[in-house]
């Protein structure tokens, strides 16, 4: 028998946090919706913590390969694939909290709401250039990875978002149905509909339009 449980908080080994879609009872396996935009499908459920420990920070042994330090803040570290630790107190893999359209930011030391991608971009490419901004190249918000990420004018970032679809613009009934019944995946709805990766959340969450009924 499959349950529903969307929106509860679990935490991965390797992918960190997410909320379930489905739940199995007789196999005791998972669908997760990671913070990369990702479903990953039969997860077992020995591998996933509950939503306490999952909002504490994930503590390891010794800074992982591939973690460079973050030029000005000091004890932070970089990942190329978008992840960040802190070293401050222990060793912690930081779990980043997003705006409305899905971009992640973290707290470096007394610096709040610092972007992640801008952590990314500064440790493997350099200071920002004057008058530049950070660009993601495919679009998707949650891909801090150092591939995705390069500096640009303010001009390549509105074109960016207009190509990958990604403005604010109002939703019909027939689509925002489509949404709340799963007739598209996460990913899709983005790129179809033109709208961030929290706002189809919470148009699955009834949080937003509201005045739709399924």
């Amino acid at each position: 028998m499959r349950i529903e449980k969307i929106g509860q908080v679990v935490r991965h080994f390797a992918w960190g946090v997410g909320k379930v879609r489905l739940f199995d009872t007789d196999t005791r396996r998972a669908d997760v919706e990671f913070s990369d935009g990702k479903i990953r499908t039969g997860l077992s459920w020995n591998h996933l913590a509950g939503e306490r420990r999952a909002r504490e920070p994930m503590k390891l042994e010794t800074i992982p390969e591939g973690f460079l330090p973050i030029p000005g803040y000091e004890g932070y570290y970089a990942h190329r694939d978008g992840r960040l630790i802190s070293t401050i107190r222990w060793i912690v893999l930081l779990s980043p909290h997003e705006d409305e359209d899905g971009y992640q930011f973290v707290s470096l030391g007394v610096t709040k709401n610092f972007p992640v991608h801008h952590a990314v971009l500064i440790t493997f490419s350099g200071p920002r250039p004057d008058g530049l901004q950070c660009r993601h190249l495919n679009g998707n918000p949650r891909d801090n990875s150092i591939g995705n990420l390069a500096w640009g004018t303010s001009k390549q970032n509105n074109e960016d978002r207009i190509r990958h679809g990604r403005t604010n613009r109002r939703l019909t009934p027939e689509q925002v149905e489509a949404i709340r019944t799963y007739k598209v995946s996460l990913n899709a709805a983005v790129q179809l509909f033109g709208i961030g990766y929290n706002r189809v959340s919470a148009i699955r969450a009834g949080r937003t339009y509201a005045e739709v009924s399924i």
